[in-house]
């Protein structure tokens, strides 16, 4: 990952009040992304970087098993007052031991950008997949990583936090997915929409722009 440590540390500090902060790309994830793996029941699925369990939810809803893994025990202790029967791992993905080709997907919304070596990410995916797995996922879109606009937030004392992060391009992410033998089934841009400005009027300036992009691939 890029400085874990880091985002161990500032996540830690953002958890407390995380699921209520006003999130513009969080919140048009939360509205876009569940219809991607609304089909998804009865499988073995690895949510990386978990956070506070807000998709993991609904993942466990349709009678999915899910292992959900994040570096911050802040966002997992929240993650788990949702599941308190989930299973839950407090740890770096890189680092973390997985029985190979145990997993029928692999799931993560807005992780992508503290990835610093997109090699050893994807290979590592791959080879924790089985021969039928899936891997979908949810990131900031490329043009607003591009212009600076990564992870980060405002404390309750008014200090803005950046979180440790990394913009990637689309053909970056493309280029290392094919090396680690992943085949890309679509690639989908979520724009900012009305509903998204209902929510906070604020949140005009995002009308019409594009704001997330929803990968989906297989093995």
């Amino acid at each position: 990952m890029t400085e874990p440590k880091t985002n161990q540390k500032n996540y830690n500090l953002w958890s407390s009040y995380y699921d209520s902060y006003p999130n513009p790309t969080v919140a048009i994830d939360e509205m876009s992304v569940p219809e991607f793996y609304q089909n998804w029941s009865k499988a073995k699925i690895l949510e990386i970087g978990c956070g506070t369990g807000r998709h993991t939810v609904r993942l466990n809803s349709k009678g999915n098993q899910v292992i959900g893994i994040d570096v911050s025990e802040g966002m997992l202790k929240k993650a788990k007052e949702k599941i308190p029967e989930g299973e839950f791992i407090h740890g770096d993905f890189m680092e973390q031991e997985f029985e190979q080709s145990s997993f029928d997907k692999v799931f993560m919304s807005l992780v992508l950008e503290h990835i610093s070596n997109l090699d050893s990410f994807f290979q590592k995916i791959v080879n924790l997949l089985n021969t039928q797995g899936e891997v979908l996922i949810s990131e900031l879109h490329p043009e607003r990583g591009k212009q600076g606009s990564l992870a980060h937030f405002t404390t309750k004392s008014g200090d803005e936090v950046r979180l440790s992060s990394k913009a990637h391009s689309e053909d970056e992410i493309l280029r290392a997915t094919e090396r680690a033998g992943l085949k890309l089934n679509f690639k989908h841009d979520i724009w900012g929409n009305n509903e998204l400005v209902l929510l906070n009027q604020k949140w005009s300036k995002y009308l019409d722009k594009a704001m997330i992009q929803v990968w989906f691939f297989s093995r």
